[in-house]
């Protein structure tokens, strides 16, 4: 069976049950994780167009927590702020607008009367990025039932004491020196703190998508992969030495954190799909609580 088969089995008794009283109540939020190049937007999409399908009474909206990135603005003067700190001279897990996320995520949970989502455009300003205008946006008219969040670190979960994620970090130093090669220690304390602002959002789930992998340096082969499709298709893209430097900067993010994903998938009613780097599911296991 495929993610999505896997996927929508493990939801079948969610969906039903909402699609007895739809439109009443908080919808039903769907956190869904998986690194990058694993197939989460994929997965993300085309449960948003499937559901309503099978499930015709329930209107679904699905969106990202890329969709959040700071504004190019914004990003470059937090950049400018600090320095010394190369995580945050870029997109990564703390360059988010967390107050226009937490905002977005409570008028679905209380009012439940229609949202305003950020469209992000990656390709701006040469690849750094920039939110587009607010006519440009999704605008949500109306009630919805069920909402699909997607993103990398989705349920990652912060380490309780600066020391104990400094001593993960000096395993890491010794184990990656080039992709860990700039980044300070207090970079990491200061990421660790980022992090746990995000756990709020966590908190709107109701269901848990974990997509995992049997080795997480998969994401080098499957931004490759991504890379050489965009060269065959526009003409020109990164060398493999540029996208094996690009994925270094993203890679303490998943040594340091992607262990913590246990945890959340503890708390929620939820399915681990564990894939090989082919993207094949090798093995699946979940959690219903239902």
């Amino acid at each position: 069976m495929t993610t999505y088969e896997k996927t929508i089995k493990f939801l079948t008794p969610f969906l039903t049950a909402k699609s007895i009283n739809p439109s009443s109540g908080k919808p039903f939020f769907l956190g869904i994780e998986g690194p990058q190049g694993s197939g989460k937007t994929t997965l993300s999409r085309t449960l948003a167009k499937e559901i309503p399908k099978l499930y015709p009474k329930l209107k679904v909206i699905a969106f990202s927590m890329d969709d959040f990135y700071l504004t190019y603005e914004k990003q470059n003067k937090l950049a400018n702020q600090n320095p010394d700190n190369i995580l945050l001279s870029g997109r990564f897990l703390g360059t988010h607008d967390l107050d226009l996320l937490n905002k977005c995520m409570t008028k679905l949970s209380k009012e439940n009367d229609g949202v305003d989502i950020p469209v992000y455009d990656k390709s701006k300003h040469d690849g750094k990025g920039d939110r587009l205008p607010f006519v440009n946006w999704t605008h949500i008219v109306g009630p919805v039932d069920v909402v699909i969040f997607e993103g990398w670190f989705n349920g990652y979960r912060s380490y309780k004491e600066s020391s104990d994620v400094l001593k993960r970090w000096k395993v890491l130093k010794f184990q990656h020196p080039v992709a860990c090669e700039g980044i300070s220690d207090n970079n990491i304390v200061r990421l660790n703190q980022d992090l746990a602002e995000y756990e709020c959002i966590w908190k709107f789930f109701d269901a848990f998508v974990g997509i995992t992998t049997d080795n997480i340096e998969n994401v080098y082969k499957w931004r490759l992969q991504q890379e050489h499709d965009l060269i065959k298709s526009a003409g020109s893209g990164m060398t493999d030495k540029e996208v094996h430097r690009f994925v270094d900067r993203y890679m303490p993010g998943y040594w340091l954190f992607y262990g913590s994903l246990d945890l959340t998938m503890e708390q929620f009613p939820s399915i681990n799909v564990c894939i090989d780097e082919k993207r094949n599911v090798i093995r699946c296991s979940s959690r219903s609580h239902l």
